[in-house]
């Protein structure tokens, strides 16, 4: 089955959606906030545990204990502010891209497209090559989403479809 072409935008129409990509900034940061500290609560838990392991499995000492947490917030200290920076300019673009997409009329599907690499996740692995509606909603375990980023870092993009043919709900297998 064709598909109709893909929708390629250029650089200029990118810029157009400058206003939109800010305001949803705006208002996502606390959320992107939240998934970044969630990440690294994560990372002490497992620095922590590592400690443990490499302990026998004994309590571990307030000074083996400061030694785990401390690594992984000097690590954080020096990559935070870039994984953060990188993490707002894609969600920037990507909501950017989507207000453009929304005003043509011409958009009849979009599709997820992952980095296909080992490093995707297993969430938006699981999205990958999923089509909906261009006004539809993909859908994941926390519910349904617009579109990529899904996660702090995601590299996933949409690809879209233009044409008059019937799209389905889902991608063919």
């Amino acid at each position: 089955m064709a598909l109709g072409k893909r929708l390629v935008l250029p650089e200029a129409q990118i810029a157009a959606g400058e206003a939109a990509a800010e305001n949803a900034a705006g208002e996502a940061v606390p959320v992107w906030a939240q998934q970044i500290n969630e990440t690294t609560v994560a990372q002490i838990q497992q620095a922590l545990a590592d400690a443990k392991s490499a302990a026998g499995g004994a309590d571990l000492t307030i000074e083996q204990t400061a030694a785990a947490v401390k690594a992984v917030l000097e690590r954080a200290a020096k990559i935070r502010s870039a994984i953060i920076a990188a993490d707002q300019i894609m969600r920037a673009r990507a909501n950017a891209q989507s207000s453009i997409v929304a005003q043509d009329a011409e958009v009849t599907a979009k599709i997820w497209v992952t980095a296909g690499d080992e490093l995707v996740c297993p969430l938006c692995r699981n999205l990958g090559g999923s089509m909906v509606g261009a006004k539809g909603q993909f859908m994941t375990d926390g519910g349904a989403v617009s579109g990529p980023p899904l996660h702090v870092m995601c590299r996933c993009w949409l690809a879209y479809v233009r044409g008059t043919e019937k799209i389905p709900s889902e991608a063919p297998d």
